[in-house]
C-alpha cells in the first residue's frame, strides 16, 4: 500500500494494491500502534457527566470516580471535536456525497462509536473489575444526539448549578488559572452557560 501511494506521490505508475493487501496493511498498522479495546470496556455502562462549566461536573466526576467498578480519565472532548463530522454527516444531500455515500447511519455511528472506545483505550487505566466508564466533557450536553446515536444504552448525568454562581466562579477563575479559556463578562458566561444547557 505504501508503494502504490508514494508512486501516486510522485506521479509513477503503479497498480493498485488489492484491498486485501491493503487491508492487511492497515490492520498491522493500526494494531501496532493503538492498545486493544478491552472487554470490560466493551461491554462498560458509559456515563457522560454534562453541564455547564463552572457547574460541578468536576467534583461529580472525582466523587463518582472513586467507587471501585467507575473508572474515568480526562475530559476527551470527543464529540465537540467531531463536531462538523457528525454535523455533516446528518445533513440532508440532494446528491450522493460526503461520507453518507459512503456508509449508511448504522456504520457510520458504530465507526464513531469504535474509535471514541479506542481513544479510552489508550488511557493508562487502573486494573480493577471496572463495570463503568464516566466520561465528562461538560459541553457533552450539546451533543447528547449523536452520543446516543452511538451508543443507545448510555446514560447522562447533567448538572445544573443557580447561574449566578456559575458565572461568579467563571469570573473569578477569568482572572487567575483560568484566563485561557474563561469567560471574563457576564454576558459571556451567561451565552455559555445557556448553550450547555
Amino acid at each position: 500500500m505504501a508503494e502504490w501511494l508514494w508512486a501516486i506521490a510522485t506521479d509513477k505508475r503503479a497498480s493498485r494494491p488489492s484491498s486485501r493487501s491493503s487491508c492487511s496493511t492497515m490492520d498491522s498498522v493500526s494494531s501496532s500502534v493503538l492498545k486493544a479495546v478491552p472487554d470490560w470496556l466493551r461491554n462498560a455502562t458509559l456515563i457522560f457527566v454534562v453541564g455547564s462549566p463552572r457547574s460541578g461536573t468536576t467534583w461529580l466526576q472525582s466523587l463518582l470516580a472513586s467507587h471501585p467498578a467507575i473508572v474515568s480519565g480526562p475530559e476527551s472532548h470527543f464529540f465537540v471535536s467531531m463536531r462538523s463530522l457528525l454535523q455533516t454527516f446528518e445533513k440532508p444531500q440532494d446528491r450522493k456525497l460526503g461520507l453518507s455515500a459512503y456508509l449508511s447511519p448504522d456504520q457510520f455511528y458504530e465507526a464513531i462509536a469504535n474509535l471514541f472506545l479506542q481513544a479510552i483505550a489508550q488511557l493508562d487505566l487502573p486494573a480493577g473489575d471496572h463495570r463503568v466508564f464516566l466520561e465528562k466533557t461538560p459541553h457533552h450536553s450539546q451533543y447528547a444526539k449523536y452520543i446516543l446515536k452511538a451508543f443507545p444504552q448510555a446514560k447522562f448525568i447533567h448538572l445544573v448549578r443557580d447561574a449566578r454562581a456559575v458565572v461568579a466562579s467563571s469570573l473569578r477563575i477569568s482572572q487567575s488559572w483560568g484566563r485561557d479559556w474563561a469567560p471574563n463578562t457576564v454576558d459571556t458566561s451567561l451565552g455559555r452557560q445557556i448553550r450547555a444547557e
